[in-house]
């Protein structure tokens, strides 16, 4: 009972807001850069990421299992390339495209048919 109770407060913690405040923190710490009064500009900056680790973290808070699903972890490291931009990410991985789909970089991110398409 104990976990479920603390399961369901983690779960109650995971929001793209609390993570993406925490995301830019460390974001900032690592890069020695003071903290910013106004996190939104750097929330939108790196959305798709925040959006795919906020959906990672509630997954493992609720039994993820990385032998089932081992790319997740790649396709999320990419995700950090749409800080730029002027970056694309292509991937025919539909899972991906539907976590991010409230992210505000979410049509940045686009299936191989789409990109040769707009190349053509």
């Amino acid at each position: 009972m104990a976990d479920d109770a603390k399961r369901s407060r983690l779960l109650r913690e995971l929001t793209i807001d609390h993570v993406g405040e925490q995301v830019v923190k460390a974001i900032a710490s690592r890069l020695g850069a003071p903290l910013p009064s106004d996190w939104s500009p750097l929330k939108d900056q790196f959305s798709a990421f925040i959006h795919t680790y906020t959906e990672l973290l509630r997954m493992i808070v609720n039994g993820y299992n990385f032998e089932k699903a081992e790319n997740d972890f790649f396709d999320f490291a990419f995700l950090y390339y749409l800080s730029n931009p002027k970056r694309v990410f292509v991937t025919n991985e539909k899972r991906l495209r539907t976590k991010i789909g409230a992210s505000s970089q979410a049509d940045r991110v686009v299936s191989f048919q789409e990109a040769l398409h707009a190349m053509s």
